[in-house]
């Protein structure tokens, strides 16, 4: 690399610490939530300078351009999970590259001296899968849609009303497993991606995980997901993929089964850990979060959270309407309680003897 190109990243890197906290979403590793700041098209040494005045975010590569004008089917903007694990590694947030919100958008540059489109096959087939992978990132959400041509309400799931990104506190990184499986040759990259990204709130971790392309089904254990091998898990499936809306329905399991499914199927879910009757102290109730978010139990959102006694603080902009799904461990019941933020924090509050949420 030559000394002149060196120094515009050095200055591109100077530039972006400078911008406002929203340009990049925060890092929580261990119950820490940092704000982050982006370094675009970040190589190896610039993440090294990076990490001389942490924190800050780094992009994956891939251009998204290339793979939406050729309709690469393989979409490789959208397998940003094993090079996050740089990144991560550096306590840097990682982010992907620019995507289409819409279907409807197209390419608009016409071909050199004709009206017809030069790519006019270039669609995005899958917005929502490239918004999702956006936000488990931890790093930007980069729509790089035509004005009047975003997907506002999906582009609304990854943050509050005013902008305010809502992104978990560690980044999506392959699961264990998947790590394991490549290193015996088991697991190439046409298996597909299983990334996982995890919240950590008043200790309890909650885990978001996406998979795509996968061939056949995966297995994956409380240990494969970072929870002890004697875990119970509670695991739900997040509306926004299946399109079904409504409230999110929980099970609890000691084994995870992510089905095989492409990229118009992929599986979005989301697991935590839960203290049964026969431990003490028993969790009393559950956190499922803010369903219309993709990051549903975001540590931007949640302040903290007390399980056994059913204590939950959010935090969000005056005058936000959200609705928060709690579990009750006992008896399997999701009960939502509708918030409205007349101040910046609220606490919901679970009664199990009425089964009844309050928030105030």
């Amino acid at each position: 690399m030559s000394t002149r190109a060196f120094h515009t990243q050095l200055l591109q890197y100077c530039y972006y610490q400078c911008l406002d906290a929203r340009t990049c979403p925060s890092r929580a590793q261990k119950g820490s939530n940092t704000v982050a700041r982006q370094l675009p098209m970040a190589s190896p040494h610039a993440c090294l300078i990076g990490c001389l005045c942490p924190p800050g975010c780094i992009p994956h590569p891939q251009d998204y351009a290339t793979g939406v004008k050729t309709t690469d089917p393989f979409n490789a903007n959208l397998y940003v999970g094993t090079s996050s694990m740089l990144a991560a590694a550096l306590r840097l947030a990682p982010s992907k590259d620019v995507f289409w919100s819409s279907s409807s958008e197209h390419y608009p540059l016409a071909a050199s001296g004709g009206s017809p489109p030069r790519y006019p096959l270039a669609r995005e087939h899958f917005p929502v899968l490239q918004t999702v992978v956006a936000a488990l990132t931890a790093g930007p959400v980069a729509p790089g849609d035509k004005i009047g041509m975003a997907n506002a309400s999906l582009l609304g799931a990854t943050c509050r009303p005013d902008g305010l990104l809502l992104k978990p506190g560690y980044p999506a990184t392959p699961a264990e497993i998947i790590l394991e499986k490549r290193a015996q040759g088991d697991w190439t990259p046409g298996h597909g991606e299983v990334n996982v990204a995890y919240s950590n709130l008043s200790g309890s971790v909650y885990a978001a995980l996406v998979a795509m392309d996968t061939s056949a089904a995966v297995t994956l254990t409380p240990v494969d997901l970072g929870f002890a091998n004697d875990a119970s898990l509670v695991v739900w499936n997040s509306p926004i993929n299946s399109g079904s809306g409504g409230t999110a329905q929980a099970t609890v399991v000691k084994q995870i089964e992510v089905p095989s499914c492409g990229k118009a199927d992929f599986q979005l879910m989301y697991i935590t850990a839960v203290a049964t009757s026969t431990a003490v102290p028993r969790d009393a109730v559950v956190l499922l979060g803010e369903e219309t978010k993709i990051v549903p139990h975001s540590p931007i959102r949640f302040k903290s959270e007390d399980r056994q006694n059913g204590r939950f603080v959010v935090q969000g902009a005056q005058g936000e309407h959200i609705t928060v799904a709690l579990l009750d461990v006992a008896d399997k019941r999701v009960v939502s309680v509708h918030c409205v933020f007349t101040s910046p924090t609220q606490t919901i509050q679970y009664d199990v003897g009425t089964k009844q949420a309050t928030c105030k």
